[in-house]
């Protein structure tokens, strides 16, 4: 998928934010900024430095999701390469799961703790 992604960006678009992000470099106090040694791959994922990992299974990215909202992160922001389909897909596949794996984590801490005697 990440493949296909890098292959379909639109290179000035991405070597226009590369400029971008180089002139905002040259305004930090070190003059390069967090993104100056970042390659085109990095700079077509515009979140560079911030990266989910919410790539996988649908059981990898369900169980992401569950340590995120765990932590305490109420907003996850997704991209999708075919919106329509995939987002239906995540709907119908990976969402089921995050709520079946808070469901399960929110009996097992509603359950008493049995201390063997």
């Amino acid at each position: 998928m990440l493949r296909e992604i890098i292959a379909k960006a639109n290179r000035p678009a991405v070597e226009g934010f590369h400029s971008a992000v180089q002139q905002a470099g040259n305004s930090t106090g070190d003059k390069k900024g967090m993104w100056a040694d970042s390659s085109f791959e990095d700079l077509v994922q515009y979140n560079d430095g911030f990266r989910t990992g919410l790539i996988g299974t649908p059981e990898q990215i369900a169980e992401r999701i569950a340590a995120y909202r765990k932590r305490g992160v109420d907003l996850i922001l997704g991209g999708f390469l075919h919106f329509q389909e995939e987002i239906e897909y995540f709907g119908a596949r990976v969402l089921p799961l995050v709520r079946e794996i808070e469901a399960s984590e929110r009996d097992s801490a509603d359950s008493p703790v049995l201390i063997p005697a």
